[in-house]
């Protein structure tokens, strides 16, 4: 029995062996754009209001696909990513007067964490099908509030150190391959999870605990160009 087990290990090992000589890793250049619909929360004279807005955000990131087991791979990446929400709500603006000032837009500066698996299978001669299932993490170093007061371009800036939230997305797309080692690809991306946490710069209200939240996103999603190295 124990010669068995021994010889099924070594033959699966070989066979891991040989598997991952056929692997293609890779490392790349990537530009997501992401569209968001997105809402606040704050209460006046005791009633709830939510406005929403629309915005576009957009990032630079590094990321690394390593081939787990035939057609999957594993995905690790890093960069930047500036998050934006075109929301009118009021907010705790650096002045004596704390409660005349609302935001016309505020936006995050953020180093993004990201994690995942994929899957690839190749559809034409130099082309291959990607789906992607990613986890991103967001910590901000920069925070930026604009009025939306008297017509000014007033802002506030704040360099607080603080993760405000993550999202788990969907990326459906297409490599082509260029050259024998370069590629470029283009994803659709579809955000299933978006959860952002509280900022302290929005005033907390006692009739509910979503007053501090940074936004709540309702619908979005986006696109992504790369560029990758084979190896």
């Amino acid at each position: 029995m124990k010669k068995f087990i021994f010889l099924f290990s070594f033959f699966s090992f070989s066979l891991l062996l040989k598997a991952q000589n056929k692997r293609v890793n890779s490392i790349g250049l990537s530009i997501p754009i992401i569209w968001n619909k997105s809402s606040g929360v704050y209460y006046q004279l005791g009633n709830r209001k939510e406005p929403e807005g629309k915005s576009v955000s957009n990032g630079l990131n590094i990321n690394y696909n390593r081939t787990l087991y035939k057609n999957f791979y594993v995905i690790a990446g890093f960069g930047s990513f500036t998050q934006r929400f075109n929301i009118i709500r009021p907010f705790d603006f650096n002045t004596q007067i704390r409660f005349l000032f609302s935001t016309k837009k505020y936006k995050y500066s953020n180093l993004q964490f990201s994690g995942g698996f994929g899957y690839k299978k190749n559809i034409l001669k130099k082309y291959d099908l990607n789906v992607g299932l990613v986890y991103n993490n967001f910590l901000s170093n920069k925070q930026e509030y604009f009025l939306s007061y008297g017509g000014t371009d007033s802002s506030q800036t704040n360099l607080f150190s603080k993760n405000i939230g993550n999202s788990v997305n969907i990326n459906l797309g297409i490599d082509k391959k260029l050259y024998k080692k370069l590629s470029i690809e283009a994803n659709l991306v579809f955000p299933l999870i978006t959860k952002w946490n509280d900022d302290k710069i929005f005033f907390e209200y006692p009739y509910s605990d979503d007053t501090q939240k940074i936004a709540n996103t309702k619908l979005s999603y986006g696109v992504s160009a790369s560029i990758k190295y084979h190896f």
